[in-house]
């Protein structure tokens, strides 16, 4: 009886995806059979590869951090498929874009790394959530090139308003004694990753906690990039 069940609920599935067929995420086409959960391949295919250089550009040397990577360009397309993974508990969409952007990294940016460092969120959004969408997809990153992942290297010990909304100056003061080293990393040298870029509050937030613990160089990587 249980086998009949399941057989009808499969026909009644393929009967509906046939009438309806389900629609990309990003794009509100309707997904292929090659097509990977939630997110079409043309969507991926089509995010606009970042050029900014890996080195700090000049106007940036006031970062803690010595370099940045950035895979791609922060568009309306990119802004839809991330959303899906911070409040839509997609993590399937972060394992996508991290396995793009291992695979776009520069081999010399790992040189000498020792761990990658997720910026942390806050406990109460961890729990709201369920995961740590930098987490996750720095986790892809980490596993492809074979170095350590430390996800409790850093803790936010206070809940700061998005900076999805903020100007600079907001962003910078809202980053302010956000975070807090767990440990010492005396002589490490170390990746902050987080998932978009835009003033790089954050990132420097989170690179001179580092260094103040001991770390001897922060370097940050990203899935996009304002520009």
């Amino acid at each position: 009886m249980e086998a009949v069940k399941r057989a009808l609920l499969t026909l009644r599935r393929v009967s509906l995806d046939f009438v309806f067929p389900p629609l990309c995420a990003a794009c509100d086409e309707p997904l292929g059979k090659a097509d990977a959960h939630i997110v079409c391949n043309r969507c991926y295919d089509s995010l606009i590869p970042c050029l900014l250089p890996v080195q700090r550009p000049e106007e940036e040397k006031a970062f803690a951090f010595t370099r940045h990577f950035a895979a791609f360009e922060f568009d309306d397309r990119l802004k839809r498929i991330i959303h899906f993974l911070k409040y839509d508990h997609k993590q399937s969409v972060g394992e996508r874009l991290g396995q793009m952007l291992y695979e776009r990294v520069p081999v010399a940016f790992f040189e000498n790394v020792d761990s990658i460092v997720p910026v942390p969120v806050h406990h109460t959004r961890r729990r709201e959530r369920g995961y740590n969408q930098a987490e996750v997809i720095a986790g892809v990153v980490a596993g492809g090139a074979g170095i350590p992942l430390m996800p409790d290297a850093l803790r936010r010990v206070r809940s700061t308003r998005t900076q999805t909304k903020l100007g600079k100056t907001e962003r910078i003061g809202n980053m302010e004694q956000a975070f807090a080293a767990q440990g010492r990393f005396d002589g490490q040298t170390l990746v902050v990753f987080d998932d978009i870029f835009t003033t790089g509050s954050t990132c420097d937030a989170c690179a001179r906690v580092l260094l103040g613990a001991g770390a001897k160089e922060v370097r940050v990587m990203t899935v996009a990039r304002v520009v």
